[in-house]
């Protein structure tokens, strides 16, 4: 049991720590649990668990900056024969909790093959006690530190550099997933790839600065219009993508056409506010994947958009066509 002094203040653990991030601590024994939370609440919101199950729950939602888990408690009653390399794996596969720092308090009669099998699992840190508190504060400011730095390499490799947007490759991903659960749960999902209409006669009458800030302020039009749920990203030059979550695709054409309708009648603007008096309209495909008329694949339901968008194209541009409906000899081919 790691014992820690107890630390006395005037403010609440959310109160101290709120602008610092939060910290859950997972120990079965109650004092030591206690005590840990009280000294860590000088810096940290401090959320507690007195198990591993109920511990994961929290940390999944919420998404603490960093995990102190004891070992004690490892062999839990819902993770039968669990131990601390089975803990860190069953974290590591859950995207919500894949992130998150996790630092092992382990007892001094701890083996090194225990610890080398932590660490192996991705274990932040290995603690062993008895740790004196300013020790415990300083390893777990460090992984909270390397923990907020990852995210950020990670976010910005996701990131579209000039429209803030999701990039192609966390298009990818995000697909991927959607997609799963989408099948599994039996639910809509449906996919909308967007052309920004003749943006390269645009940047070559007035330069690439002026496409650039088209591209820009179509993006926060595009993701102000978005639920929650949704996801947008830049897919490659002057076209976007969005993913739409339990929506059909009549769902999903009217959410398009109302998006490019505001653009005939609203401007874009600049981050400063100013109208941009540049015309701007898009043509966008709409493909849907549903428990009645499924696609193969993620990767399908992307290329039956594309085609889409592609037909809306070349009928004229400035419309929204939709893959099951207006492509049926097309639909027809592209999934068994």
């Amino acid at each position: 049991m790691l014992t820690l002094p107890l630390c006395v203040g005037t403010g609440s653990a959310v109160e101290a720590g709120a602008n610092r991030g939060t910290v859950l601590v997972v120990d079965g024994d109650a004092a030591s649990r206690q005590a840990t939370a009280s000294h860590l609440a000088s810096r940290y919101h401090v959320l507690t668990a007195s198990d591993a199950s109920s511990g994961h729950a929290l940390a999944a939602a919420g998404t603490p900056d960093a995990a102190l888990i004891a070992l004690d408690l490892a062999l839990d009653r819902d993770l039968p024969g669990a131990n601390g390399p089975t803990l860190l794996r069953h974290w590591r596969a859950d995207d919500r909790t894949s992130s998150i720092p996790v630092l092992i308090l382990a007892p001094r009669a701890a083996s090194d093959d225990l610890q080398a099998a932590c660490l192996d699992r991705g274990a932040a840190d290995y603690l062993q006690h008895p740790l004196h508190p300013r020790v415990l504060l300083a390893r777990v400011d460090r992984a909270v530190r390397e923990g907020r730095d990852r995210r950020r390499l990670e976010a910005a490799a996701q990131t579209d550099g000039l429209t803030g947007l999701a990039n192609f490759r966390a298009l990818d991903a995000r697909l991927r997933h959607e997609f799963d659960r989408a099948r599994r749960y039996r639910t809509p999902l449906a996919l909308a790839m967007i052309d920004l209409d003749h943006l390269k006669d645009l940047n070559d009458r007035l330069g690439h600065a002026a496409g650039n800030q088209v591209l820009s302020a179509f993006a926060r039009r595009l993701t102000r219009s978005l639920r929650g749920t949704d996801f947008a990203a830049r897919y490659g030059g002057d076209e976007f993508a969005i993913l739409l979550t339990h929506q059909s695709w009549r769902e999903a054409a009217v959410f398009c056409e109302r998006l490019r309708r505001s653009l005939l009648t609203r401007p874009l603007f600049s981050p400063r506010g100013d109208e941009l008096d540049l015309p701007t309209t898009i043509s966008v495909g709409v493909a849907a994947h549903a428990p009645t008329s499924p696609r193969p694949s993620g990767e399908a339901l992307l290329q039956a958009a594309d085609a889409a968008l592609y037909e809306a194209k070349r009928q004229g541009r400035n419309q929204v066509v939709i893959f099951e409906r207006d492509l049926p000899a097309a639909a027809e081919g592209a999934s068994p």
